[in-house]
């Protein structure tokens, strides 16, 4: 039977979660400029321990992202038409976009570009850099989005899941195949093997790009999480074995990570 509506459409867990992810973005995001990786700025002081140190999250971080992101586009479902939810979804991610690429990623880029090509300092060299953001040509290299992709691959998996959520019963037909699928310790089994299936097929080719339209590994794994975390909202049989195995999720955890890290040291 698909999941009835909730009587709240509200999840606070699925809320701090997604509060803790975002922390750890900040922080992984500060220990990248204190790395020596390839990077926007860096400091002068920089740590070679901090190359392993950023793994700690990187591996699974915005898969969660995508997983909460998919399930609270489920919620704004209920009660609601494709339509209102397409208008919702517009109004909630379109101005922030359009503000993070006309003001807030050009101040990034500017100090990028002083940084490492001696770009003008001041006022005058902002006001140069910004038409060379925004002439034809700078235009011609695509619209300045930099960390700000995500926003856009959450607009794009909400026009597929949306499509998807149209067609009569799919997704209940999804979410029922999944409960059934995942039930027991397969909750752990399945994802993990298609997590390793995706990462030899598709990575050696595609790798991580953050080009929508040429990123078909990262559409695997992320689109992946959002549809699954749209499908699963109220199949509590999932929930339920997600949390009675998350001290075996840790315990795996607790071994693969140190087992990368080690790899890339």
């Amino acid at each position: 039977m698909p999941p009835s509506a909730p009587s709240s459409t509200r999840r606070y867990d699925l809320d701090w979660i997604r509060v803790g992810a975002f922390g750890l973005l900040i922080l992984y995001h500060v220990g990248l400029v204190y790395g020596v990786y390839g990077w926007h700025v860096h400091s002068v002081h920089t740590f070679e321990w901090m190359r392993e140190a950023i793994l700690i999250t990187n591996p699974w971080r915005l898969t969660l992202l995508f997983l909460v992101s998919g399930a609270a586009l489920r919620f704004m479902t209920f009660r609601r038409s494709p339509r209102e939810v397409a208008r919702a979804r517009f109004a909630r991610l379109v101005p922030p976009l359009l503000f993070g690429a006309v003001i807030l990623v050009p101040i990034q880029s500017w100090i990028e570009a002083m940084d490492k090509a001696g770009w003008p300092s001041g006022l005058a060299g902002f006001a140069a850099w910004m038409v060379h953001e925004f002439s034809w040509s700078g235009l011609a290299d695509g619209v300045p989005v930099n960390h700000l992709w995500f926003i856009v691959y959450i607009a794009a998996y909400s026009v597929v899941t949306v499509l998807l959520w149209r067609r009569p019963g799919l997704i209940d037909q999804m979410g029922a195949w999944l409960e059934k699928a995942l039930a027991g310790p397969r909750v752990l089994i399945l994802p993990i093997l298609y997590l390793i299936a995706i990462r030899i097929l598709l990575f050696p080719w595609f790798g991580v790009t953050n080009i929508l339209h040429w990123d078909w590994y990262n559409h695997a794994l992320s689109l992946g999480a959002f549809v699954f975390g749209f499908c699963i909202v109220g199949r509590e049989t999932i929930w339920r074995d997600m949390e009675r195995y998350r001290w075996v999720a840790l315990g795996l955890a607790a071994v693969a990570l140190p087992v990368m890290m080690a790899q890339v040291w």
